[in-house]
C-alpha cells in the first residue's frame, strides 16, 4: 500500500449571478392640476382631488393628502427572491449536504473515479458513525485533502486481520462489497479502537491507504457520510452505499 493509491474526494460548488433592476423614470412636466367643482347640494369639504394623468388620486381623507407610494416592481421582487434562494443554498452546502467528486481506485467496486456522491455533513453531530457506512474524512498525512473510506470498526471494538479475513471482537466479517480481484493478504495484530475513533478501510483492500497504515481516525476529523450517488446518470442511486455489518458463519471465530 502506498500513499499514491488512496482514493480522495473533491468538493463541488457553483456560483450564481443575480441581476439588479435598473432605476426607471419619466421626463417631462405634468399638466396643472384642476380642482373638481362640487355638484349642486354637495358639501364642498367632501370633494376629492384628481391629480395629473398617470398619478394615483389622493383622497382628501388621507393625512396631508399625499398620494400612495407604488409597490415593488416585478423585477425587484424576482431579484430579492433569487438572493434569498442563493443564501439558503449556500447554508445547505456549508452545513447540511455537499457534493463530492471521487478520485482514485481505493473504493472500487463500490465507487469509481469521477463518480459524484452527496455527503451529509450534519448527521454525525447527532450520532456516532456506524460500521458499514461510507465516510469522507480529512487525510492525516495531507490535511488539505479528503479521503473516502468505509467504517469497519468503532470505539470499544477490537479489530484483527488474518489472511485477508477481518475479525471484529473475534468474529469474522462477511464483506460482499470488497474487490476480490485484488486481494490483500497482509495480517494485522489485534488492535483496539480508542474512544471517539473509527477504524476505516477501502473496499479495494489491495489498493487502499487507510487505518491499516495511518491508524484509527478521530471522529472530529470526519466531514460527513456519503449516502447517495447521483452521477453518472446510468448509476443514479446505484447500490446502497451503506453495508451493515455481517458475520460470516462459514469461518471459525477467533478465541
Amino acid at each position: 500500500m502506498s500513499p499514491g493509491s488512496e482514493e480522495s474526494v473533491e468538493k463541488q460548488g457553483s456560483q450564481a449571478l443575480s441581476d439588479t433592476p435598473a432605476a426607471q423614470g419619466t421626463d417631462g412636466e405634468s399638466p396643472p392640476e384642476l380642482a373638481a367643482a362640487p355638484e349642486a347640494g354637495q358639501d364642498p369639504a367632501a370633494a376629492s382631488v384628481t391629480g395629473a394623468p398617470g398619478e394615483t388620486p389622493a383622497s382628501a381623507d388621507e393625512p396631508g393628502g399625499e398620494p400612495k407610494k407604488p409597490g415593488k416592481s416585478a423585477v425587484r421582487e424576482w431579484a430579492e427572491t433569487l438572493v434569498v434562494a442563493l443564501l439558503v443554498a449556500l447554508l445547505i452546502r456549508s452545513f447540511v449536504v455537499q457534493v463530492y467528486l471521487v478520485e482514485g481506485p481505493s473504493m472500487e467496486p463500490t465507487l469509481h473515479t469521477f463518480e459524484r456522491v452527496f455527503v451529509n455533513k450534519l448527521v454525525y453531530r447527532f450520532r456516532a458513525p456506524k460500521p458499514g457506512e461510507i465516510i469522507v474524512l480529512q487525510d492525516p498525512a495531507r490535511p488539505q485533502r479528503e479521503l473516502i473510506k468505509r467504517v469497519i470498526a468503532v470505539a470499544g471494538e477490537t479489530i484483527e486481520i488474518r489472511k485477508g479475513i477481518v475479525y471484529v471482537d473475534g468474529k469474522p466479517l462477511k464483506e460482499p462489497f470488497i474487490n476480490t480481484a485484488i486481494k490483500s493478504t497482509v495480517d494485522m495484530d489485534a488492535q483496539p479502537v480508542p474512544e471517539n475513533h473509527v477504524f476505516v478501510m477501502g473496499d479495494n483492500r489491495g489498493m487502499s491507504f487507510d487505518s491499516r497504515s495511518i491508524g484509527p481516525i478521530e471522529v472530529s476529523k470526519i466531514d460527513g457520510k456519503a449516502f447517495f450517488m447521483f452521477w453518472p446518470v446510468d448509476k443514479f442511486a446505484y447500490g446502497p452505499l451503506d453495508q451493515p455489518r455481517q458475520i460470516d458463519p462459514t469461518i471459525t471465530s477467533l478465541k
